[in-house]
């Protein structure tokens, strides 16, 4: 069976580790995870093979591989079979020694652990990856000072990378102002959370149900589900004097008891939300959004629809100057005449449900292809809609849509409103729209990273130019040129599909005129 899981892993070990790696079996070799750990050295792989491990485990500082039979299979029931348990004594993983992001914890249970900061997973100081595992039934208790954090993850001085996880039915100790982030919590740290479902989380206490940053903290938050989390404020998303990146997110269905049923900032924090979908959300006071106390957001391309309150069922800003742009806020419900309250955001170009004065701004149903099963792309005769929604062709004039089809935006002169309109990439300062040509090349990091079978690779033009765009495996061998043609100045994407490739590292290279500039991309299925 060895032999068979070595040939499995040659794809992995080749991209992670040195030729001289190690993999060490549990339980063939050592009866414990941490005991495979501890004998492990840089660029080795700890694979766990199914069963119920009662320990709670530390990297000390060893840059290595940790997973299930998943890193090798791709099937995904190993994740639910192999378990390590925290016995509800500590943190279940720890990584505090300046561990790097070649240390990997992939395709694993991480369940009941029980510590201040973090129960499931506690990182401060270091920078892993986290990748496909289940996060869950971990708690944050109280210390002695009445505070705790992260019953999921907790992340101190970190900037981890949380991939493609399921992290769920965590929470933090009951009924404490101190308590924060039943799925994530975030210090003076900016991790990457990209395709993870975020579910049932519970703060009994304040702050951030599904995800909490504060003091300093500036994540990006990209393509997760972020679904029936609850919190005193921001039952999704709740920040405090931070300014993550929250794109493409769907967060529905979340619980902000007092205030941010959806998304809640305060103080000082200074937010870029954009191509979310917010909808079905519940808060006393700003079921979508809740946007207070100088935290001058940026708000653009996002549907927020299906929110209720007592008051503001969309969204509310007070003490703020957010600007708000290309959205669709309409279909909310609260319990006063008003749907949103604005304060003195500069709102412009929007699909609101009630008139409100601003430059480009509508009002009136938006009409959704199918919002009881959360599809928020608009309605249009062109894609088999019995309508065309108004919010299509009527965004900012200085916007436009970059791909134009029924699963994006349709607008040909302008942009639509909501999450599927806009250009990506046009807005190149915190409140500054993009009037001119772009200065200089540029090859942006593919989305997402690490993949499984297809990716996007966008790149900027200062001028037209020969493109060429190549991917090439790990020991250098060109395996497809995905772009072999004249290109204008401007912003450009390409799609690779690779569901035909194995697992493994791979790169991938422009050439535009005398500029090149090549990066590597993880694909894992």
């Amino acid at each position: 069976m060895k032999s068979l899981l070595i040939i499995a892993l040659t794809i992995i070990i080749v991209a992670f580790a040195s030729a001289s790696a190690t993999i060490i079996y549990i339980p063939d070799d050592y009866a414990t995870i941490q005991q495979g750990i501890d004998v492990s050295i840089d660029g080795d792989t700890v694979l766990v093979y199914p069963g119920t491990y009662v320990e709670n485990i530390n990297f000390y500082g060893h840059n290595i591989v940790l997973g299930s039979l998943f890193l090798t299979t791709e099937d995904t029931s190993y994740i639910s079979r192999t378990i390590i348990d925290g016995d509800s004594s500590g943190s279940v993983v720890t990584f505090e020694n300046g561990e790097d992001s070649t240390a990997i914890i992939i395709g694993l249970c991480i369940q009941n652990g029980c510590n201040i900061q973090g129960g499931g997973i506690h990182s401060a100081g270091s920078n892993p990856k986290i990748l496909n595992n289940y996060i869950c039934y971990n708690l944050a208790y109280l210390d002695s000072q009445g505070a705790c954090s992260g019953g999921g993850v907790y992340c101190y001085y970190s900037h981890p990378q949380i991939l493609n996880n399921q992290i769920f039915g965590n929470r933090t100790e009951r009924n404490n102002y101190m308590d924060r982030g039943g799925g994530i919590s975030c210090r003076e740290s900016s991790p990457r959370i990209i395709g993870n479902l975020i579910a049932d989380n519970i703060v009994h206490g304040i702050f951030g149900g599904g995800i909490y940053c504060y003091s300093n903290s500036n994540p990006i938050i990209t393509s997760n589900l972020i679904e029936g989390n609850r919190a005193g404020d921001g039952g999704g998303i709740g920040c405090v004097e931070s300014s993550p990146i929250i794109k493409s997110n769907l967060i529905i269905n979340n619980v902000g008891g007092s205030s941010g049923g959806g998304v809640a900032s305060f103080a000082s924090s200074n937010p870029i939300l954009y191509y979310n979908v917010i909808a079905g959300n519940r808060g006393d006071v700003g079921g979508g959004i809740m946007n207070s106390l100088d935290c001058d957001a940026l708000i653009y391309n996002n549907t927020i629809t299906g929110n209720e309150a007592d008051s503001m069922g969309g969204l509310y800003s007070d003490y703020s100057t957010p600007f708000v742009i290309n959205n669709i806020i309409c279909g909310n419900e609260s319990d006063t005449d008003m749907e949103s309250y604005f304060g003195s955001a500069i709102v412009a170009y929007n699909l609101l449900g009630s008139y409100y004065p601003g430059e480009g701004n509508y009002f009136g149903e938006a009409l959704f292809r199918d919002s009881e099963n959360n599809d928020y792309h608009l309605m249009a005769t062109e894609c088999g809609d019995p309508y065309d929604s108004r919010g299509i062709d009527i965004g900012h004039p200085d916007i436009l849509d970059s791909l134009l089809d029924c699963e994006n935006g349709l607008g040909e002169i302008r942009s639509d409103m909501g999450a599927y309109g806009g250009g990506d990439s046009i807005i190149v300062g915190i409140y500054e729209l993009y009037e001119g040509p772009p200065e200089k090349y540029r090859l942006f990091q593919n989305h997402p990273n690490p993949f499984n079978a297809q990716t996007t690779i966008k790149y900027i033009l200062p001028e037209p130019a020969l493109v060429t765009i190549s991917i090439y495996d790990i020991l250098g061998r060109e395996i497809e040129t995905l772009t072999n043609e004249p290109k204008q100045a401007g912003y450009h994407q390409t799609i690779w599909k690779a569901d035909k490739l194995p697992s493994g590292m791979y790169f991938y290279k422009i050439r535009a005129g005398e500029y090149s500039e090549s990066r590597k991309m993880l694909l894992l299925k």
